[in-house]
């Protein structure tokens, strides 16, 4: 299906968020590969791994790609506040891992918090304080 058009694959990426809901780990299973999948055909999907990092967990493999990419969507201008948000919700999820992005990811929500929505704010004025902490 990533083969196809590109509005067949990204509707197809769209079910795959269907499926990390229902059952994250038949999905995380398959992350790596699709990962490396999205890589080589075309890097725009990549944005859909916000959504699945979120709901079914970032394989031990792919973490280093997948903190660096996460940060370059968070402050990126032109990926939209609703990637933006899964994003950084991934990232507070990885510092209990490592706690050493912590800092970079305050600064990131503060740098981005007057660019987007109020709900934007609100969601990242929650993950601040709990970083804070």
């Amino acid at each position: 299906m990533l083969k196809c058009e590109e509005k067949t694959a990204i509707r197809f990426l769209w079910m795959l968020s269907d499926v990390a809901v229902l059952n994250p780990n038949r999905l995380f299973i398959e992350l790596p590969f699709l990962l490396n999948l999205c890589n080589e055909l075309n890097p725009v999907y990549k944005t859909s791994f916000a959504s699945y990092w979120l709901y079914a967990g970032v394989p031990l493999i792919n973490e280093g790609e997948a903190i660096d990419l996460l940060f370059q969507w968070l402050l990126s201008p032109d990926i939209n506040v609703t990637v933006k948000a899964r994003t950084f919700l991934v990232l507070f999820k990885l510092t209990k891992k490592y706690p050493e992005i912590k800092n970079e990811l305050a600064f990131c929500l503060k740098d981005q918090m007057d660019k987007h929505t109020n709900e934007f704010k609100k969601r990242a004025s929650k993950i601040l304080k709990q970083i804070e902490q």
